[in-house]
């Protein structure tokens, strides 16, 4: 709830969605206005993208050359990312 010269208003958002909503409470005429996405990426979103992207080329190399003697320091940094990535996707960051 906030309290301001124009009135009282009703917020709630679901956090890190950019999803939010508020309605004018305070008068008879209720305006509600409703955000579907916000387009700008994150910094958490530039991480997931970031960990994504190299864990994909970290396994596409293992396909490529799966000859090579080193091939687990590749793998691994690749597992990593992965792993990395789903946790963020799944909201367990922290």
């Amino acid at each position: 709830m906030n309290i301001g010269k124009n009135g009282v208003y009703a917020n709630a958002s679901i956090p890190g969605t950019g999803l939010h909503s508020r309605q004018k409470i305070s008068s008879t005429s209720s305006k509600t206005s409703h955000t579907i996405i916000d387009e700008s990426m994150t910094f958490y979103d530039w991480v997931m993208l970031v960990c994504l992207i190299f864990s994909m080329i970290m396994f596409i190399f293992c396909v490529l050359f799966p000859h090579f003697e080193r091939l687990h320091l590749i793998l691994i940094p690749g597992i990593i990312a992965q792993v990395i990535f789903w946790l963020m996707w799944l909201g367990l960051k922290d």
